[in-house]
């Protein structure tokens, strides 16, 4: 199989079966490392990542949730990767759709 073919195979199995990558490199016999750079820049995988649902962690001794949002998302809203710099965002709630809406402060 060329990378060209592997790549495709490996589009079809993130997209369209939710496979994960290390999924996808056991089934196909490569590294994970060499899926990722396979299949990173095409522009169906970042569509797909923008609207794959996001997990939720509860922690219910102190009646926390912890929400990991794709760091894409995040520097559409402007914000930096410098740990250094403070930034806040506001978060509201939509009563009528239930929806989060979050923006940069």
């Amino acid at each position: 199989m060329d990378n060209i073919e592997l790549k495709e195979k490996c589009i079809q199995l993130y997209i369209e079966e939710g496979k994960t990558l290390s999924d996808i490199a056991k089934e196909v016999g490569y590294s994970r490392t060499h899926i990722t750079n396979l299949i990173e820049d095409d522009p169906r995988v970042k569509t797909s990542r923008n609207i794959r649902k996001i997990k939720v962690y509860k922690r219910m001794d102190n009646n926390q949730l912890r929400i990991d949002i794709p760091t894409e998302f995040i520097e559409k809203l402007g914000i930096s990767h410098n740990k250094n710099i403070s930034e806040y965002v506001k978060v509201l709630f939509n009563e009528n759709n239930k929806n989060i809406i979050i923006e940069k402060a």
